[in-house]
């Protein structure tokens, strides 16, 4: 779980749909700046993997990704990953590259 100070709850995440996205082959990035809400979300939706098992692997895999950006100050201050199908069969080190790409493109065009 994120500290409390980088969480986003549900009222952050459903602002989060009015903010710019990107999508990668296997999520759905929302990122951008809300009025009163500031942190980082993560959803894996039972539609796109429907093992409760490996939904939470992949949440947990997320957001171990999402702290060590957000330590390093990479990516703006509301960010909502969004899982999409395919997503829960790729290893740790695709899924931080995937994300790495699609952050590195969203701080090139702000």
């Amino acid at each position: 779980m994120f500290p409390r100070s980088l969480r986003l709850g549900r009222h952050g995440i459903e602002q989060s749909r009015k903010l710019p996205r990107t999508t990668t082959g296997h999520f759905s990035i929302s990122y951008g700046t809300l009025p009163n809400t500031a942190g980082l979300g993560v959803i894996v939706p039972k539609k796109a993997v429907k093992s409760a098992v490996h939904r939470h692997q992949l949440k947990r895999r997320l957001r171990e990704i999402l702290r060590d950006f957000a330590k390093r100050s990479q990516i703006p201050t509301t960010v909502v990953v969004a899982a999409r199908a395919g997503s829960d069969t790729l290893t740790f080190s695709q899924i931080q590259d995937e994300l790495s790409a699609a952050f590195r493109d969203i701080l090139a065009g702000t």
